[in-house]
């Protein structure tokens, strides 16, 4: 039994009661300095409580997602982070009668510690001695108590597990008549109204098919699958089946919809739209519809539009036909939609049909994906030339201020439409907490003395964007250009290899950009590589980079397909030397030529954003033969292409500096 779960188990059997405290985090020991950045819940957690014995419930689960199974959610449904205080983008809060806990990922753990106030016990996913949520429900619950969820944000796949797992023990998993968590926020006053954005057409020059292509498309599959009808849930599908955006979650062009898509062409697609009758008019054209949202009798080519609430009776109609159709509900969907459907035999719960198809970008998708990341480029490499010219000339900069400006840069691009997630400027020590978010309380100062980790990202009607570089100013230790160049020679193992064509998982590609720092004792607590949307969402699945270890959710993981695009991002984070690093470049999964292959049975990556790495913090005696030569194709490309964008803008001479000019390029003599 681990350290953490020993004393949790001794506290439990003493009888503590609400006064228990996190007894590891050093935080909340007597005396300690308390964060600026925690946030006490502990009104909101009695108001909880009392609900929960209203509703007869011992415990209950408070998932980070919507109703959508989103990773980024809005404003008005962040109901785990009101409830504990965390804010980062992943995390199970766990609240009973008697105690309150949080996992979370590698990602935040720095992050939570800070934020939970000490009644919270942090639960550090994936670490020595740390029970999962489930074993620890197996073992502090009794038999013949209850846990509950809003089963509208539980997919079906985890509500199903919860189910199975906890009924070995007698607990039962129930449905809560309300939303607990919702109904206390709303009590406060507090809680931000919801967003029902604009939503516009994604035009053809950008998303390169139509909806009516994808539609047959889809239906081609139904039909290889024996599928009479598909459920869309997840918001990025909907919106990339309909080639339609909007903006109802911050950082994703996406809106509140679902979709049902029948096999048969003479019933029309149907679209539940949130506030649908204020954005009909937006979309009435492009789907074909009437005013009213309906298509007319013997239009084939038609989405019908309908209110979003109608999607509970849309799904129902599947029980009440005569033939019993076999309706395709991911098991992502939440498991209060796909138990409207009572025949269970008549669901096909598989991954939905979509992810695939969305993820592998058409030639149309690659080409503005290669646009917009060389426009970002050229944004990252104008914001830090001014930084550094302005840094030696002793004006000032702040993480917020580096925030401020790169987004103000990237906004003023021709066809951006935002950011796409919260820019992270850390300086120093904050660096080392990986998804950091720069506050009044923790802007720290960017200077010559600290390393400065920046990983930021745009939307553009072409692409969607995420790059990450890490700088040092003034003079790095010997340490810290040891652990740059361990990163960065991750960075180019894991660019650099080939293998097998749509059939090579992800997670086994990880351990490539890990090997260089497992050499040394070290590692870094995330996944390698996430996919990308394309103007969508800056991590989408089905495929991504990522070691087992590092990933809660590998059951769904699908092989690398030509077409598809990755961050390839390794890092190392280090709190008590005070910095972090993460080098991260954007690449697209295509065929590559070998000596013996076919020229459809290999695989490699295309990098397709291009910053140049900081040489100064290049140990360049740990680099091999091959490695030195990526860098300084790279690099070369770098010059061809950033540069030459810069050039043709006309900035060539103030934003390429002479540490970028020809000669600088080239880490090695050629």
């Amino acid at each position: 039994m681990g350290k953490r779960v020993l004393i949790f188990m001794i506290l439990l059997h003493v009888g503590c009661s609400s006064a228990k405290t996190d007894p590891e985090r050093d935080s909340c020991q007597p005396g300690a300095t308390q964060p600026v950045t925690r946030t006490n819940t502990t009104a909101y957690v009695k108001s909880l409580r009392d609900e929960m014995r209203a509703a007869d419930i011992f415990a209950l689960i408070v998932p980070t997602a919507d109703e959508h199974q989103n990773e980024y959610v809005a404003e008005s449904d962040k109901k785990r982070s009101f409830i504990s205080g965390f804010t980062g983008s992943a995390g199970t809060a766990l609240v009973t009668l008697e105690d309150q806990l949080l996992w979370t990922d590698g990602r935040y753990f720095l992050e939570a510690a800070d934020q939970l106030d000490c009644n919270w016990f942090l639960m550090k996913s994936g670490q020595p001695g740390v029970l999962t949520l489930t074993e620890w429900v197996l073992e502090n619950l009794q038999r013949g108590q209850k846990i509950g969820a809003n089963a509208k944000v539980i997919s079906t796949v985890s509500w199903k597990y919860y189910v199975d797992t906890f009924g070995q023990k007698g607990i039962e998993m129930v449905q809560t008549a309300e939303d607990l968590v919702g109904k206390v926020w709303d009590a406060t006053g507090e809680r931000p109204p919801q967003l029902d954005e604009p939503i516009y057409e994604h035009e053809m020059q950008f998303a390169g098919r139509s909806w009516e292509d994808k539609i047959k498309d889809l239906r081609e599959k139904m039909m290889d699958d024996n599928v009479d009808a598909v459920v869309v849930s997840a918001l990025d599908e909907v919106a990339w089946l309909f080639n339609l955006r909007g903006a109802d979650i911050a950082y994703n062009p996406v809106f509140f919809a679902y979709a049902i898509v029948e096999k048969s062409s003479s019933t029309n697609p149907k679209l539940y739209l949130r506030e649908h009758n204020a954005r009909l008019s937006a979309v009435k054209a492009h789907l074909n519809c009437g005013d009213d949202g309906q298509c007319p009798v013997g239009t084939p080519d038609c989405v019908n539009v309908l209110d979003y609430a109608a999607i509970e009776s849309g799904v129902q109609a599947f029980n009440d036909v005569q033939e019993n159709k076999t309706v395709w509900i991911s098991d992502s969907t939440n498991y209060y939609i796909s138990a409207l459907i009572t025949n269970k035999n008549q669901i096909k719960s598989s991954p939905s049909p979509l992810l695939l198809m969305k993820a592998v970008k058409n030639s149309v998708e690659r080409d503005g994906m290669r646009h917009a990341h060389i426009v970002d480029s050229a944004v990252i490499i104008q914001l830090i030339t001014r930084l550094e010219k302005e840094l030696n000339e002793g004006i000032e900069w702040t993480e917020i201020k580096v925030g401020e400006e790169i987004d103000k840069l990237r906004m003023e691009q021709v066809g951006n439409r935002g950011l796409s997630f919260n820019t992270i400027a850390g300086s120093g020590k904050n660096g080392a907490y990986i998804h950091y978010s720069a506050t009044e309380a923790t802007n720290n100062a960017v200077n010559k003395n600290n390393m400065l980790l920046l990983d930021s990202g745009g939307q553009y009607l072409n692409g969607t964007t995420d790059i990450t570089r890490t700088f040092h100013f003034g003079e790095p230790t010997d340490f810290q250009k040891l652990a740059y160049t361990l990163v960065l020679l991750g960075v180019i193992d894991l660019a650099m290899v080939k293998f097998p064509a749509n059939k090579t998982l992800g997670s086994s590609l990880d351990t490539l950009a890990r090997r260089p720092l497992w050499q040394y004792g070290l590692d870094y607590g995330h996944g390698t590589g996430h996919g990308i949307g394309m103007f969508l969402n800056v991590h989408e699945g089905p495929a991504r980079i990522a070691g087992r270890r590092a990933s809660s959710s590998v059951s769904n993981e699908r092989p690398v397909y030509d077409g598809m695009f990755f961050s390839d991002e390794p890092g190392y984070y280090d709190e008590k030397r005070g910095f972090g690093v993460r080098l991260e470049t954007i690449v697209m999964a295509k065929y590559m030529s070998t000596e013996y292959g076919q020229s459809d049975n290999t695989l490699g990556f295309e990098a397709i954003a291009f910053v140049p790495f900081e040489k100064k913090l290049i140990k360049l005696e740990l680099l091999s033969e091959s490695q030195r030569k990526w860098l300084n194709t790279y690099h070369r490309e770098c010059r061809e292409k950033t540069g030459v964008y810069l050039k043709n803008k006309g900035m060539q001479a103030e934003y390429l500096p002479q540490r970028m000019q020809r000669k600088d390029w080239s880490v090695f003599e050629e």
